[in-house]
């Protein structure tokens, strides 16, 4: 891209110094500011399809001597016919080579994502994450309970109440969860997530 805009800058530029034209006057003939020339005449950008066809106007030149940065006569029109012509060809190559590489980004892009989601699924099935907890109430005060959280299951131990008592009661939306020894661990609950966010009811 920038062999194509240097040439076709200098190209420019050599018309226009034939013409004996400034910057501003051939930028004013095909309609933009003058550091849009300079920027063309330097090969920082190229004219767009409308500013090179208000180009071959001006200049009185085809596509073809535009693109190639020669006049045609009777002895290269041809040559200068194929050498737009291999441009041509290799601008497809290179729109063709560019869409293959944005396919392949992608799919690596997506496989990435699939492994990354395959990892963090297997890292997170049937893992377990333990937590300690505790509170008071008017009448009651836990401290270093244990909660053990696995795939669909919860498991805890009351730990230390104060006063101690022999018997608790556990109720889960006024349903009783479990009642016994505060001591022994309570397995099998389902739901947990529920029953973790909802109001406990310790007796």
């Amino acid at each position: 891209m920038r062999t194509l805009a240097k040439n076709l800058g200098d190209f420019i530029r050599k018309l226009r110094v034939e013409n004996q034209w400034t910057q501003e006057q051939l930028a004013a003939k095909v309609y933009v500011d003058r550091t849009t020339v300079n920027k063309w005449e330097n090969g920082k950008s190229i004219p767009d399809i409308d500013n090179l066809e208000n180009l071959c106007k001006v200049f009185h030149v085809t596509i073809e001597e535009m693109f190639t940065g020669t006049k045609m006569n009777m002895h290269n029109k041809k040559a200068v016919q194929m050498t737009f012509l291999d441009f041509l060809k290799s601008q497809y190559q290179y729109q063709h080579k560019l869409k293959v590489l944005i396919v392949i980004l992608l799919i690596f892009i997506l496989l990435f994502l699939f492994l990354f989601g395959l990892n963090y699924f297997f890292q997170n099935y049937r893992s377990v994450r333990v937590y300690s907890f505790w509170g008071n109430s008017e009448n009651y005060s836990i401290s270093d309970g244990l909660i053990m959280v696995s795939k669909g299951r919860l498991y805890f131990k009351i730990g230390n109440i104060k006063p101690e008592v022999d018997t608790i009661s556990i109720y889960y939306d006024d349903e009783l969860v479990y009642k016994g020894d505060p001591n022994q661990t309570i397995t099998d609950i389902y739901g947990y997530q529920s029953f973790l966010y909802n109001k406990k009811v310790i007796q």
